[in-house]
């Protein structure tokens, strides 16, 4: 640990000690409407971030939803091809024979 490792770390100890003491002046002048409002607003902030996660949440599930629309809609285009084919196939040989 070099010397100037010391004096950062006496620097960092004293403006924590500064801040938090200046923290709690500030705290203390806060009235209890003031009090409400910043936890108020801490609320409608966690809220907002979970709207965030959720909007996000719901985008991916539509993209899910699309994406199993999509199969679903290939899915029966390839099946009523294949009954097509099966039905032809069936019609030529029930076709009367000529002879």
């Amino acid at each position: 640990m070099a010397i100037t490792d010391v004096f950062k770390t006496r620097q960092f100890k004293s403006d924590i000690e500064r801040l938090t003491a200046e923290n709690n002046y500030l705290n203390s002048l806060l009235t209890p409407e003031m009090r409400q409002a910043v936890s108020i607003n801490a609320e409608i902030q966690r809220l907002n971030a979970e709207k965030q996660s959720v909007q996000a949440s719901v985008e991916a599930l539509t993209q899910e939803v699309q994406t199993l629309n999509n199969e679903i809609q290939q899915k029966r285009l390839s099946l009523s091809l294949w009954t097509m084919k099966s039905y032809i196939r069936i019609s030529v040989f029930t076709l009367p024979s000529i002879i």
